[in-house]
């Protein structure tokens, strides 16, 4: 298929259309982001950001850019009346991301003034930028993020800055364009082969503000984004003909319980969750079952670093009519938690 014509047929060439001018005549000066080119445009002609295709076929791995900084530049184009780039142009951006390429079921959150949660903090930042907006889009497991910063520094010394970040280990460009108007790094992290990423640098003519769209996608890096903070709920009661010399931990909640009988003894298990430590689980039950009369083994006292054999007590009578053990772990559903498992059995007549 022929390509479309085009005004900007190469960099030197020169163009045969004329030079836009005001009502006085002078010519009309550029305006907005850089990407501006105010010579009047055939109908199919480009104007703006042009990417050439080896790039452009990279990015459709981060569509949001795409989508994003067609709806920036053509923004400006529309309204040739406003002679800087104004914050209406980055919300241009994020509301063409969060609209308009979203995937089927995505979920898009839109942030101002601080990143979105989880945002890779490996990816280099331009110092002292400012933040404006970010857009974060969840699509199953897979989350993708659009983040705009302002700074007064110009185009060319950002470049340079950011060129010298990903010049290190552990990043790689993967592809590079340096325009008039505008530069694009494709990079990613040799360390994370889920993270790819991306850089636009654009700046104003006319305040002096250059801007920075970083575009990263990372895959399943949703998984600890969507996951509801657990609560133990209600909880559930002790099993009837529980031991009250094994008591239930203060504070705690009771997840799971069952009991089974047999040859005169029943067999209890049950499962607590508190938010104390390992350490203070075990004391209080070493101190309780010691005053019940007990006899303690389990070795000393647990601490935070705690070993095998200080994640566990057991415990008897000496008329062995009630013993077992207890056992404490890190919750798997919310590791804030500590699990306790009490293991016990008594005779029938407890």
């Amino acid at each position: 298929m022929p390509d479309e014509p085009s005004s900007h047929a190469s960099d030197d060439a020169p163009s045969d259309e004329p030079e836009a001018r005001d009502a006085s005549g002078a010519e009309e000066p550029a305006w907005g982001l850089a990407g501006y080119d105010p010579t009047p445009r055939r109908e199919g002609s480009e104007g703006g950001i042009r990417l050439t295709p080896p790039l452009l076929a990279l990015l459709i791995i981060l569509p949001m850019v795409v989508a994003g900084v067609v709806a920036w530049f053509a923004a400006s184009l529309m309204a040739p009346e406003n002679k800087s780039r104004l914050s209406a142009d980055v919300a241009n951006v994020l509301n063409a991301f969060s609209q308009g390429s979203g995937s089927a079921g995505a979920i898009v959150s839109r942030y101002e003034g601080e990143t979105p949660p989880l945002f890779p903090s490996s990816i280099p930042k331009y110092p002292d930028a400012s933040l404006v907006s970010a857009v974060m889009q969840v699509t199953g497991e897979d989350v993708s993020y659009l983040v705009i910063y302002d700074t007064t520094d110009s185009r060319q010394k950002v470049a340079d800055y950011l060129d010298k970040q990903l010049g290190s280990e552990p990043w790689t460009i993967d592809a590079s364009q340096d325009g008039r108007d505008s530069d694009v790094r494709q990079f990613s992290d040799s360390s994370d082969p889920n993270l790819r990423a991306l850089y636009l640098i654009a700046e104003s003519k006319q305040d002096d503000r250059t801007t920075i769209v970083v575009s990263a996608q990372v895959t399943s890096g949703a998984r600890g984004l969507l996951k509801q903070p657990y609560s133990p709920g209600g909880g559930k009661p002790l099993p009837d003909g529980f031991p009250d010399k094994v008591p239930q931990y203060p504070g705690s909640t009771v997840i799971e319980s069952s009991f089974q009988k047999q040859s005169g003894t029943t067999q209890f298990t049950v499962s607590l969750v508190t938010k104390d430590d390992a350490a203070k689980v075990l004391d209080y039950y070493r101190g309780q079952l010691k005053d019940g009369g007990l006899t303690v083994d389990g070795g000393p006292s647990a601490t935070p670093e705690a070993t095998p054999s200080d994640t566990s007590v057991t415990f008897s009578d000496d008329q062995q009519t009630v013993g077992g053990q207890i056992s404490v772990a890190p919750f798997a559903e919310d590791e804030s938690y500590t699990r306790v498992d009490l293991q016990v059995t008594a005779k029938s007549s407890q």
